[in-house]
């Protein structure tokens, strides 16, 4: 573009900027942008302080992460305000009698308009930034004088101004001219306007998880998260890039339709259709890469479901190293003991689970070179004849495909209607992590192999939990730390090393630059994992740390009475990003947040919770003797009303008992009798009981829970639903008679809520 034009484009954007601060509706409009933008963060904020302390799960964040509502409220207030400064640009000149000068001057058409937009967009975009300062000072002098704000995160700011609001009203202001060009009346280029934003809206929010930052704004489909700043993914960033390039198209369509004679009308509707043409073919690029996606799922079910029935193998122990390098490169080096059936050695063939996104670069068996085939995340190769156990030996590199988790998912995050769009916000949606910033290496992704197909492994009955011992070497980057199964040691090498004393049914290894608390109680070492950012938190409870080691004590001390002895040396509670999928598959789709020897908390939960302003307000109640008490029963209280899996009760119970044992059971019963069990030991430890299942964030919460007691109170021969179950396990010694002698084969189907 040559000076003069960025100079007449310029002047024209001034002067429209000019034009739209002396119109009473562009101060209507950004005050009322402004207006609600603030009261909804600070209302955000108190709302946090007041619920945030009582549970974990809140549909009111820390003010922090709050661009995930306000920035979508303040960006619809945005494209709203601008149908009404944009839909008579040509009848005002009309009005204000400037159409012969305009008329006259030398600039062009696409200069006229593209200054007119870009003053348009200028307007808006001072709102949005008047918007974002006034609440990193609000929350900056709330949090210095202790009031329930504080700044918003940089990068959700970043990416609601730069991702979201400047591309997005640039395209809609250029569609908004269009209609004032075409129309000429100021009221039906309203009407059209604003039809047109409200079925976008509509049909946005309609749309699958998958497709949701390609058809609006990130706040979709996206968390902020402190442990895992991101401004865009690729896809994201390429979809506005097409939406820039469309909207310039429709500018040259609106300066080719313009009244205003000039020359050139063909080949700037020439130019329109071009740039038109290749923003909607890059967009429906970015949809079908999308859908791709899905179908490569939906690929990866099908094979596995056809390999369910294949013969598998036992592992006994697992030994070797991981070395991590973030966001880069996973490599794996390991040697598994695994025990083949008779019926598998026959069959000639063996199956793993094993994500497509590794390679394997060597596998041996028993020392020797040997062929499989690695294919739609399944492992394949021939056993040896012998019988007894054999080493299966494993090189393979790559980094993890979180989308090859939880497979057979009674209903998918990522497919699924509005009606379970919600869930994510609660649940996550990323089933691992590897970025340069943080590495979440959950089970459920099958970094490592695991015997059999990726279906039904997470539920009772079908497929039986594999225990085995583990002895695993881990490389993490300088000033790094990782959680994983039990006691973390030093190795020689600066690594660290997990050598649990029991065996396990699963490893997850979970690393980032931690700041680490810590102390020994009943011989366990206890430790939490934190963002620097977030220990802050931890403070108000500096004093009640007595307390609490009596009340952990007495924990692990009536587990121990119960024969429930803890098996691993250390447990580790450590925080993850918002994004993380706290939640697996089957049909129940149970909490992953406890596993061995480490618990989840999820960034927007304890880590981020305003206890601070709770005890202050309730000072009269622990400004006295019994005030550090006070405290450990408000946490444990909060912890306990984590409905969405995180509840650290529930998590022990699992470490003592599920974790260490499998039922003795087939399909429904083996169901029912997991339940009892897991109800008789939360009620143990802590008197009262806990149940997960991710249904309860959808429109059919009940149906799960439902089918479970229905299932449960049918084997067990009782009534009453849940608190029939619990008065019976209490009630009755034979329980374990009931659950283990009933035949599921008289329940009729017809009966089963589900």
């Amino acid at each position: 573009m040559r000076v003069s034009t960025c100079g007449a484009v310029w002047a024209v954007a001034l002067a429209e900027m000019r034009s739209a601060r002396r119109q009473v509706r562009t101060w209507g409009f950004s005050l009322l942008a402004v207006g609600g933008s603030l009261l909804s963060f600070i209302g955000s904020g108190a709302q946090h302080a007041q619920e945030g302390w009582i549970s974990p799960v809140t549909e009111f964040p820390a003010p922090r992460f709050i661009m995930s509502s306000v920035g979508m409220l303040l960006l619809m207030a945005l494209l709203f305000g601008v149908v009404f400064l944009a839909f008579d640009i040509r009848a005002r000149d009309r009005r204000e009698r400037m159409v012969e000068v305009l008329d006259t001057r030398p600039v062009s058409n696409v200069e006229l308009l593209f200054g007119r937009i870009l003053g348009l967009v200028g307007t808006a975009c001072l709102v949005a930034l008047t918007v974002v300062v006034l609440m990193q000072v609000v929350g900056s002098l709330g949090r210095a004088v202790g009031a329930p704000t504080e700044p918003v995160q940089p990068t959700s700011l970043a990416t609601f101004l730069f991702i979201d609001a400047l591309p997005m009203l640039l395209a809609w202001v250029a569609v908004v001219v269009l209609l004032a060009v075409l129309l000429k009346n100021r009221l039906l280029v309203a009407v059209a306007a604003l039809g047109l934003l409200a079925t976008w809206v509509l049909w946005s929010q309609s749309q699958p998880l998958y497709l949701a930052s390609l058809v609006g704004p990130t706040m979709f489909g996206n968390l902020a998260s402190d442990l895992l700043p991101r401004v865009a993914d690729p896809a994201t960033a390429l979809h506005r890039l097409a939406l820039v390039v469309a909207a310039v198209g429709v500018l040259y369509a609106a300066a080719a339709l313009h009244p205003r004679l000039d020359s050139g009308r063909p080949v700037r509707l020439a130019v329109a259709a071009g740039l038109i043409g290749v923003g909607a073919a890059a967009m429906f690029g970015l949809f079908m890469n999308a859908r791709e996606g899905v179908e490569i799922r939906e690929r990866w079910l099908a094979a596995h479901r056809d390999a369910s029935k294949t013969e598998v193998a036992d592992i006994e122990h697992v030994a070797g190293s991981v070395y991590i390098d973030p966001g880069r490169e996973l490599v794996i080096d390991v040697a598994m003991r695994l025990v083949a059936t008779a019926e598998s050695r026959a069959s000639g063939e063996l199956v793993m689970s094993f994500n497509p996104g590794m390679t394997i670069r060597e596998l041996r068996i028993d020392g020797e070179p040997a062929q499989a085939m690695h294919r739609d995340g399944l492992l394949r190769f021939e056993p040896p004849a012998t019988d007894g156990s054999f080493e299966l030996e494993l090189h393979a590199a790559g980094v993890p495909d979180p989308s090859f988790a939880y497979l057979d998912s009674a209903f998918d995050f990522a497919t699924d209607g509005t009606g379970r769009r919600n869930a994510p916000l609660f649940l996550g949606r990323d089933a691992s992590i590897y970025d340069a910033d943080y590495v979440a290496l959950m089970p459920g992704v099958h970094w490592l192999p695991r015997p059999g197909a990726n279906v039904g492994l997470e539920d009772p009955g079908r497929v039986a939990r594999d225990f085995y011992t583990v002895d695993l070497a881990v490389d993490v980057p300088a000033g790094w730390l990782v959680a994983g199964p039990g006691l973390r040691q030093a190795a020689e090498d600066g690594g660290f090393r997990f050598n649990p004393r029991a065996p396990v049914p699963a490893v997850a290894l979970i690393a980032s630059s931690f700041e680490r608390r810590a102390m020994e109680v009943a011989g366990i070492e206890l430790e939490v994992l934190m963002s620097p950012g977030h220990v802050d938190s931890l403070a108000v409870f500096e004093g009640a740390l007595e307390p609490l080691r009596r009340r952990l004590g007495n924990l692990f001390d009536e587990a121990t009475r119960a024969g429930l002895d803890y098996p691993y040396r250390g447990l580790s509670m450590v925080e993850v990003p918002a994004t993380l999928r706290r939640c697996g598959g089957g049909w129940r789709m149970d909490t992953v947040q406890a596993l061995p020897g480490v618990m989840l908390l999820n960034e927007r939960g304890f880590p981020t919770a305003r206890f601070d302003f709770a005890f202050r307000r309730d000072k009269e109640r622990v400004g006295g003797g019994d005030g550090e008490a006070f405290k450990i029963r408000v946490l444990e209280r909060y912890f306990r009303n984590d409905y969405a899996g995180g509840d650290p009760f529930v998590g022990l119970e699992r470490n003592l008992l599920r974790f260490q044992a499998g039922v003795a059971a087939d399909g429904m019963a083996a169901t029912a009798l997991e339940f009892v069990v897991e109800e008789l030991a939360d009620l143990v430890l802590s008197g009262a009981a806990g149940y997960f299942t991710a249904h309860v964030f959808t429109p059919d919460g009940g149906t799960s829970l439902g089918r479970l007691a229905f299932t449960t109170s049918k084997v067990l021969g009782v009534g009453g639903g849940q608190g029939g179950i619990r008065d019976v396990v209490a009630n009755r010694p034979v329980v374990w008679d009931l659950a283990l002698g009933t035949s599921l084969a008289s329940l009729d189907p017809a009966d089963d809520p589900a």
